[in-house]
């Protein structure tokens, strides 16, 4: 797994602490630097940085049917698919992408 400090130095952006540590799956990380991601890429970081930040005041919204132990984020029409521990205050990323193309991949692991 990678920080979301890394990834964000990686794609030239910064990334402010908060309550909750964000990491990326190796796969997540690839998705969001790959070029056709790069106009997204910002906004992506500053609701995973908002979510981060706020969690504890949020009720995340659970991904129907076969991922239903997943949880996602909306960013426009991309979605950040992650997985959240209250206890060890982490969130883990394992997918970005098109709404539309997430719901036909197999479940991350």
């Amino acid at each position: 797994m990678v920080s979301v400090e890394s990834v964000a130095a990686e794609l030239g952006l910064n990334w402010q602490p908060s309550a909750y540590e964000v990491r990326f799956i190796s796969l997540a990380q690839q998705i969001l630097a790959r070029w056709e991601n790069t106009r997204i890429a910002p906004t992506i970081l500053d609701k995973l940085q908002e979510l981060a930040v706020n969690f504890d005041a949020v009720a995340p919204e659970r991904v129907p049917g076969q991922w239903s132990d997943l949880c996602k984020l909306r960013v426009g029409e991309r979605r950040a698919i992650y997985t959240a521990n209250r206890e060890n205050k982490v969130i883990t990323v394992y997918l970005i992408g098109h709404w539309r193309e997430l719901h036909k991949r197999p479940q991350p692991t």
